[in-house]
């Protein structure tokens, strides 16, 4: 509910790790760590905030084994062109944001 109502989903992309042998058959796939890692994604640039008066939160949204869910602690690069989270599970992400009016002086008139 919450992320048909609050969010706007930008995109979906599938994170595959898969294992192949030295002559690139495919012999499996791995859906899931014992620990997280670091991934990061390149963020379209229609999905980059370049308005001043915005602040955009990102969010990746995860399904895996038909378990949905709001990862935590999404961080924007210091650029603003890309995002990092952690994971241990290879799966379908939604990305996903919100923007936010930032308040100034002017705008209070």
């Amino acid at each position: 509910e919450k992320t048909s109502k609050d969010l706007v989903i930008a995109d979906y992309f599938d994170i595959s790790v898969l294992i192949n042998d030295n002559n690139n058959n495919k012999l499996g796939s791995i859906s899931e760590l014992t620990k997280d890692i670091e991934l990061v994604i390149v963020l379209p640039e229609k999905y980059i905030n370049t308005n001043k008066n915005v602040n955009r939160i990102y969010y990746v949204i995860r399904e895996h084994d038909g378990k949905v869910e709001i990862l935590k602690d999404v961080e924007v690069s210091e650029d603003g062109k890309s995002i990092i989270f952690k994971s241990n599970k290879f799966s379908t992400y939604a990305l996903a944001y919100v923007d936010e009016i930032i308040e100034n002086e002017l705008s209070k008139y």
